[in-house]
């Protein structure tokens, strides 16, 4: 019995702590947060992403500017499952290119 009192209680402790973390979330400035960066973005995002809706990367994108590059791929899900290969070609590419190797002294 006490044992399955604890379990429902720290249940309870977890949902509402989790409730009220996903309301802080609300209140975060993630764009105003994000535009303190000064490096190089690159930023996929697939159209059939059924998570993070396409209007948040292109907002990212604005916020960046042209330090930013975005790419869609067409009928990916937000886990880049079908197209891997090619997104992680466009993703060396990009670090190669932001990042050049320097040569060994």
């Amino acid at each position: 019995m006490k044992r399955t009192v604890f379990t429902l209680l720290l249940a309870v402790s977890v949902v509402l702590s989790g409730r009220e973390y996903l309301l802080s979330t609300q209140e975060l400035d993630i764009y105003g947060t994000a535009a303190a960066y000064e490096g190089r973005v690159f930023i996929l995002h697939g159209t059939k992403d059924g998570i993070v809706p396409r209007w948040c990367s292109e907002r990212y994108q604005e916020t960046y500017g042209e330090r930013s590059e975005f790419i869609l791929v067409e009928d990916e899900n937000h886990m880049i499952t079908r197209r891997k290969e090619e997104v992680v070609g466009r993703t060396v590419s990009f670090f190669e290119n932001a990042f050049p190797r320097t040569p060994k002294a």
